[in-house]
């Protein structure tokens, strides 16, 4: 794997970041971010095994089921 000295998340062609401040956290930083890729890319995910589990499981199983994603 070849280091990539001062890259960053959007060093790969085809990738996109931007992050807000959500008030997530209270110090004001940013707090939320998203990763996109221009074309579909290889997703996957492993996911709790809890009976009971957050309504954005099932959602994100639906979104990767063909395992390719847009967006994290």
């Amino acid at each position: 794997m070849k280091e990539i000295t001062g890259g960053s998340v959007t060093s790969p062609q085809g990738f996109q970041a931007a992050g807000i401040v959500a008030g997530i956290k209270p110090s004001g930083k940013k707090d939320l971010a998203l990763i996109a890729s221009d074309q579909p890319a290889t997703g996957a995910a492993v996911y709790t095994t809890n009976r009971v589990q957050g309504a954005p499981i099932p959602v994100c199983r639906q979104h990767l089921a063909d395992g390719y994603a847009r967006a994290v």
